[in-house]
């Protein structure tokens, strides 16, 4: 049975939310945890949160392509942001936030 751990404070958002993946298992908190760890100027956890939702867990989400397009941008891997940007177009054409990046 699932159970979370016990913790305190605010320094323990980022667990809080790893430990919402494996009850939740949704979208939403996807882009949670890398939103946390973002701001936390953790970017490359960031990215391995995303890149692992679109490659193992959802491939055809032209979203979760576009969030890692901004993430690798912020964190100067222009050529990743580039592909990502390149695959969610691919996706969805119509998807205009997919240009931005």
């Amino acid at each position: 049975m699932w159970r979370p751990v016990q913790r305190t404070g605010y320094g323990d958002i980022n667990a809080l939310l790893e430990d919402s993946l494996f009850f939740e298992g949704k979208a939403v908190w996807v882009v949670r945890l890398s939103d946390a760890y973002e701001h936390t100027g953790q970017f490359g956890r960031a990215i391995e949160v995303m890149k692992q939702w679109v490659t193992a867990d959802n491939p055809n989400d032209a979203n979760g392509f576009v969030r890692l397009s901004e993430l690798y941008g912020k964190n100067k891997q222009y050529d990743e942001a580039i592909t990502a940007a390149k695959r969610a177009i691919e996706l969805n054409p119509d998807n205009d936030v997919a240009y931005n990046y």
